[in-house]
């Protein structure tokens, strides 16, 4: 029988959480059954099997809420927005954003992601020394400020990354240290000061809009001109702050984590690369690659849901039971907490056979959350932005494969770092070199 790590007497696993996020879930690698821990004096569950997190996740969600340590740590940077609500207000946002990651407009940011990939082709040259991981959390922020609210943010990008860096980290330490949500540790005043930074680009977007009175067919529009069904009221202020916040935060951390990881294992295993190369070669020739080309680019989109698979961005999850359920033939009671970590179940060999390997070809077949695999979550709740996710990396990633050479550079260790998202520490240095001269851009 395996042996895991005993529960103290007054917090029971939560001090052996905090010290290792990952270290700790992973000890509970090869468990296909539900695992009981304890929090304080909370009880929680950690789902070790894709069927009862389908049953959590899919047909149990309405008995279910997002966690309250999620909320009560966010609640000051996200406030109500979709990934902390829960319904009514949950349900209700959602439909008024839905709209902006329809199939038909996620087609319109296409050349908006493709055109931004190029400025930062032009701004590398022909051959540079840097760190992916910043690169990808600048352009792929820029892009989701231009294609959610028609704005260029280029002159402050690094501002704007910062303020959410420290934001996460403040809401790190919450999370991990209850009393800081109370105590105004350097962490958080700084947090403070940095989310005015924050908050002074949402607001400012909001009331500009609301000057011009433009519909831009942009989501801050749709947000902002929608309207309620029953009451023809619109939303206040402060849940369209909430709203774009949460969109523009989320929208552009995870994709960019994606992508990080993504060179971090195609410059270390270069026949996947030339590999992904070869295809763009081949689907894209000389041209720039368009929404029309995604399908076709087969090969990348593997290798995306591969590295999702190895690093998923949103590594663990987990519920509070607001009513009784039974999940795996356990009863469970509400006021306690379910917990399902993506890391985990990706990495389980019950479902991934040599699963520490990179092997993007293992994705010729769909996955699910049964057969483990969950990264944008699942069911009412699954992440509103993922087909735009997939598509911006995609493109990123084969325009990129059609200009340069990445190469890696020896004698760096890099680790995953569970902020909020799965983040590599200290960062990516590659060595980037061009294929060819740029050519005018069509």
């Amino acid at each position: 029988m395996t042996t895991y790590s005993k529960p103290e007497f007054l917090f029971g696993h939560l001090r052996h959480f905090r010290r290792d996020q990952i270290g700790f879930l992973s000890q509970f690698a090869d468990a296909t059954e539900i695992v009981p821990l304890r929090f304080l004096n909370k009880q929680a569950y950690l789902l070790r099997d894709g069927e009862h997190i389908h049953e959590a996740l899919v047909k149990q969600s309405g008995k279910l809420h997002k966690s309250p340590a999620l909320k009560n740590s966010t609640k000051n940077s996200l406030g109500d927005g979709l990934l902390t609500s829960d319904d009514p207000l949950h349900k209700q946002q959602r439909k008024l954003a839905q709209p902006a990651f329809h199939a038909r407009q996620i087609a319109n940011y296409a050349d908006t992601i493709v055109a931004f990939t190029d400025r930062y082709l032009a701004r590398w040259g022909a051959e540079t020394t840097l760190e992916i991981h910043e690169q990808m959390m600048l352009l792929t922020m820029e892009i989701i400020a231009k294609v959610l609210f028609d704005a260029d943010v280029a002159g402050d990008a690094h501002a704007f990354g910062n303020a959410i860096t420290t934001s996460i980290n403040a809401t790190m330490q919450r999370i991990n240290s209850p009393l800081a949500r109370f105590a105004l540790t350097p962490k958080q005043r700084q947090a403070m000061r940095d989310g005015k930074i924050l908050d002074d680009l949402i607001y400012g977007l909001i009331a500009e809009r609301q000057a011009s009175g433009n519909n831009n067919g942009d989501l801050l529009s749709m947000l902002l001109f929608a309207r309620d069904e029953e009451t023809g009221e619109g939303m206040d202020i402060k849940q369209l702050r909430d709203e774009c916040m949460t969109l523009f935060i989320a929208g552009h951390e995870t994709t960019a984590n994606a992508l990080s990881w993504a060179f971090y294992l195609l410059a270390q295993h270069p026949e996947e690369w030339r590999k992904v190369q070869a295809e763009a070669d081949r689907v894209l020739g000389q041209t720039r690659p368009t929404f029309e080309h995604v399908k076709a680019l087969t090969y990348t989109d593997w290798v995306v849901k591969e590295s999702m698979r190895l690093f998923p961005p949103a590594y663990v999850t987990s519920r509070l039971i607001r009513e009784d359920v039974q999940i795996g033939g356990k009863k469970m009671k509400a006021g306690e907490v379910l917990i399902m970590s993506q890391y985990l179940m990706h990495h389980h060999p019950a479902y991934w056979e040599q699963p520490e390997q990179f092997n993007p070809q293992r994705f010729a077949t769909d996955r699910t959350i049964k057969e483990g695999y969950f990264p944008f979550g699942g069911g009412v709740r699954v992440c509103i932005g993922n087909h735009f996710a997939m598509m911006e990396a995609i493109l990123i990633l084969a325009r990129i494969a059609q200009r340069v050479d990445v190469e890696w550079i020896p004698n760096q260790h890099i680790t995953a770092h569970p902020a909020i998202t799965l983040r590599p520490e200290p960062g990516i240095q590659l060595r980037l070199v061009a294929r060819q001269l740029l050519p005018t851009l069509a």
